[in-house]
């Protein structure tokens, strides 16, 4: 017994006659009462009563017809379900970001993800750069929006803006001083580096070297009182006035966002090099699923993006 059977014994029952059946379904009727036989020789039962004018369901004909109406049911539903998923309208995205994508970048795309594909769905993880490029490699996620650096070895990418934009644009960015006011009685508008000497700051561990690399070549050690994995650790140390917290410009908005900054000084540090720009990863030689693919057309590659 097959799909094929079945979907021409519901015919026949709902046509009551082969030759109207055989006509509905674009095919002899020969053919047709023959695949019945089969059907009903493969089962042991007798579906039908044949009439002069009429077919009727025997009772085991009955059973068969509200099972059979079931099973195409799923079948065509499951045939549906796949589609979508190969079209890339449906499906399980897996896709683990840092904490400040999570609020900016992250949702965004996701909501432009929607509006071509509304019944997808999202497991969504979050962590740092070092956590997400080892759920990477473990596949735990498909896709991984970090900072860099990353092996362009192992992995793909594209650099991201604010929101998916097209045509595609270069990333800019640049670290801001975020901290209490009396922090900064004495700063200039642009603040210098060397204005953070003997300062408490507090910086993401993956800024932390290049801030004492550049406060090196200035003649100083700056004074750390906290690295962590979070910008929204370093703003929240700084609303308490524990110090100052130097943050890329792009993560500047989670003040705003969680309405923290309603005290905070934010002053731009023009002369610390520019913040790594944050990226869309996936890993080389490996099958993504529809639906990852479909979110990475969201971000054309720019200039320095491979595919």
């Amino acid at each position: 017994m097959d799909i094929r059977q079945l979907r021409y014994f519901l015919t026949i029952a709902d046509e009551g006659h082969i030759t109207s059946a055989a006509k509905k379904l674009r095919i002899s009727q020969p053919p047709l009462s023959h695949q019945l036989k089969l059907l009903e020789e493969e089962l042991g039962i007798t579906l039908f009563v044949r009439g002069k004018e009429s077919m009727q369901l025997t009772p085991e004909g009955k059973v068969l017809y509200r099972r059979a109406q079931v099973i195409l049911e799923n079948f065509d539903s499951t045939i549906d379900t796949l589609d979508n998923i190969r079209n890339g309208v449906t499906g399980m995205l897996s896709i683990g970001a840092i904490g400040s994508a999570s609020l900016d970048y992250l949702p965004q795309s996701i909501k432009q993800l929607l509006q071509s594909s509304p019944d997808a769905q999202f497991h969504i993880y979050e962590g740092s750069s070092h956590a997400i490029l080892t759920m990477l490699n473990k596949g735990t996620i498909e896709l991984g929006i970090i900072r860099e650096p990353f092996s362009r070895d192992l992995f793909h990418h594209r650099h991201l803006q604010a929101a998916p934009q097209n045509p595609p644009q270069l990333y800019h960015d640049y670290y801001v001083a975020a901290g209490l006011t009396p922090w900064f009685e004495e700063a200039d508008a642009d603040l210098a580096l060397l204005q953070l000497k003997e300062k408490p700051l507090i910086v993401h561990r993956i800024d932390r070297q290049k801030l004492i690399a550049a406060c090196a070549r200035l003649g100083f050690t700056p004074h750390i009182i906290c690295t962590n994995e979070n910008f929204t650790t370093s703003i929240s140390w700084a609303i308490q006035g524990l110090g100052i917290a130097v943050l890329p410009h792009s993560s500047e908005n989670l003040i705003g966002k969680f309405k923290l900054g309603e005290t905070l000084v934010i002053r731009p540090v023009p002369d610390l090099p520019a913040p790594s720009a944050p990226v869309l990863i996936w890993k080389k030689e490996h099958c993504l699923s529809t639906i990852a693919r479909r979110y990475i057309e969201l971000f054309p590659p720019a200039l320095n993006d491979d595919d």
